[in-house]
């Protein structure tokens, strides 16, 4: 007699458990196949790419050879010899890489099939060998929706950038003023002094000069003459220097959030009687 409903429940909590497991299974079932997918086209796409630059290397070799014919002849310089030939070089040192990157695509393709390395796949794949189906669905179809049972969640992140805005402008400009300034100096002058005086010796009676005599004395004095000079007083210097500051920003992101709502059965619990 289950009265309360707890057995029921627990087989309830029981086949809820097994349907998670079994999406747990088709979750790892899918990831595995598209692996599977992902690594058959990344072959396929390599064995194009070595085919295409061994095409490439036969063409550089082709023309290798005509161009030593043209040489041999006179026809062409060594420049242009030396340059096909390093043409060559460049694409013949591009294939060791693709054909190292298939190999490895090979042992991932091995290991995702379930095989040990030495037990690698007879199957090749080329881009000419894959197809997409002519008819693609418009939306989803129901049925891969249910394959996909998960529900994904998005949540926004903040990522604050930095860019350089003019927030103004400093201009320095020289120009010339004018500033009334005096000194002091000092000045000589020289002029003429007359002075008579009376001469009471005899001896000059005996020597007279009758004739006419002009004695000159030049007067000089001194003007101030003004000059200049210039010189560096200051220098200014013009420059910038920078300066940091933590600013805060602030804004809203969004984020999804799941609801959980249990519909309870609607067929009442049978207890035995």
């Amino acid at each position: 007699m289950d009265i309360w409903g707890l057995n029921r429940r627990t087989v309830e909590s029981q086949q809820a458990l097994a349907d998670e497991q079994r999406f747990t299974v088709e979750a790892a079932y899918l990831t595995l196949t598209s692996n599977v997918v992902v690594a058959a086209i990344q072959e396929a796409s390599l064995r194009d790419q070595i085919d295409a630059t061994i095409k490439i290397i036969a063409l550089n070799k082709k023309a290798l050879d005509t161009l030593r014919q043209q040489f041999n002849a006179g026809y062409s310089s060594r420049i242009d010899l030396a340059a096909q030939e390093a043409t060559l070089a460049q694409q013949e040192a591009t294939l060791p890489p693709l054909q190292k990157q298939l190999a490895i695509t090979r042992d991932l393709l091995t290991a995702l099939i379930g095989r040990y390395p030495s037990e690698e796949p007879l199957e090749t794949f080329t881009l000419a060998s894959l197809q997409l189906p002519q008819d693609l669905p418009v939306s989803l179809p129901s049925t891969l929706i249910e394959q996909r049972p998960d529900v994904r969640l998005a949540e926004e992140q903040m990522e604050v950038g930095k860019r350089q805005i003019e927030t103004g402008m400093t201009r320095v400009r020289r120009f010339v003023i004018e500033k009334a300034v005096e000194a002091n100096v000092t000045l000589h002058e020289e002029h003429a002094a007359i002075a008579r005086r009376a001469i009471t010796d005899k001896n000059f009676i005996q020597d007279v000069d009758w004739s006419d005599r002009t004695v000159e004395v030049r007067e000089t004095a001194e003007t101030p003459v003004v000059s200049k000079s210039s010189r560096i007083v200051e220098e200014v210097v013009v420059g910038k220097e920078g300066s940091d500051r933590v600013e805060t920003v602030k804004d809203k992101v969004r984020r999804q959030q799941v609801e959980i709502e249990k519909q309870p059965s609607s067929t009442p619990p049978r207890g035995n009687t």
